[in-house]
């Protein structure tokens, strides 16, 4: 018979004249792995809390082997005010940060962290209560360049078994990230991105439940296999290139995130945005696979566009490494 307990976390202070609980939701089951999964560290990454909520309404009429633990909404004053961070975000577009301390809550999982600072008293919270004790990490979050992870070598094969079609391999990871503080105290950990921002969209949300399950499957703590696709690809940092625009215009993609692009295709060009004429087009030498392309996001919370300056990052390609699921 499993253990379900749906509770909160509470700040045990005030902090920065906030005194906050989160939502915590556990599941016990027979003895077996503890495993942490999180969502929404990041006010506008949504698909991770409904994917949680959903799969956690199953738990109760599964036999679970083991502990789960999540979290669905780490950040919810972020979330309510549509912010990523909370209270400014101003940070993310000042290179000088010259607008106050940093709000990210995913840089502040330190030990120590940033005192004064009420991400970072609640990243010590949950670290010293629940992530200290877990075997796994899971971290979701959302961007709109495609549904990936990451994780490190040592935890390729499982990386593989959360059943997305591209998975990316980082020694390390940004300073102070929780998955990058969860692996130095030797503990598997997961970064995973779920395309879409500020919005929930169907295919997103049953990508996230998939890969939420082929996790806890992973891990033996629910039965059955982890659901993969046909065809999977893994990327490293070293295969990758990056484009930028040559010229003002227009960027017209012509494939998709994840798609594969043969040698000799055209990828991308740009149109004048006066004459409509091709000013620039860029052509493959060799097979690539398409991390994004075609467009650029002008800061936090703005809508992507199509319409690129000059020197604007425009795309993104990497030479990935195809396995092919049986």
């Amino acid at each position: 018979m499993n253990r379900i307990v749906k509770t909160f976390l509470e700040m045990p202070e005030y902090c920065g004249n906030l005194k906050l609980r989160l939502p915590l939701w556990i599941a016990e089951g027979s003895p077996g792995k503890s495993v942490f999964l999180c969502a929404a560290q990041h006010g506008r990454e949504l698909h991770g809390t409904a994917a949680l909520s959903e799969v956690f309404s199953e738990l109760p009429e599964i036999p679970l082997t083991g502990t789960v633990v999540m979290m669905p909404l780490m950040n919810p004053l972020g979330v309510r005010m549509r912010m990523q961070d909370f209270p400014s975000e101003e940070s993310r577009i000042s290179n000088r940060k010259h607008y106050g301390p940093e709000c990210n809550m995913n840089r502040l999982w330190t030990p120590g962290g940033m005192p004064g600072s009420v991400q970072s008293a609640l990243t010590s919270l949950i670290y010293e209560r629940h992530v200290k004790n877990a075997d796994a990490v899971l971290d979701i979050h959302g961007w709109n360049g495609g549904s990936s992870a990451w994780s490190n070598e040592a935890c390729l094969e499982t990386l593989l078994k959360l059943g997305l079609r591209m998975v990316s391999i980082a020694e390390s990871d940004s300073g102070g990230m929780l998955v990058q503080r969860a692996r130095e105290d030797g503990k598997a950990a997961f970064t995973v991105e779920i395309e879409q921002q500020n919005r929930i969209v169907p295919s997103g949300h049953r990508l996230a439940c998939r890969i939420v399950r082929n996790f806890l499957k992973a891990y033996g703590v629910i039965p059955g296999s982890p659901e993969l696709p046909r065809e999977q690809f893994v990327r490293r940092a070293s295969g990758d290139l990056f484009l930028e625009a040559p010229v003002t215009g227009l960027a017209v993609p012509l494939f998709e995130a994840q798609e594969v692009v043969p040698a000799g295709a055209e990828y991308l060009r740009i149109l004048s945005v006066e004459t409509g004429e091709v000013l620039w087009k860029y052509v493959t030498e060799e097979e690539y696979l398409s991390v994004y392309s075609g467009t650029f996001q002008t800061g936090p919370g703005s809508e992507a566009t199509s319409i690129v300056e000059k020197g604007m990052p425009i795309a993104h390609l990497t030479r990935a490494e195809r396995i092919i699921n049986n």
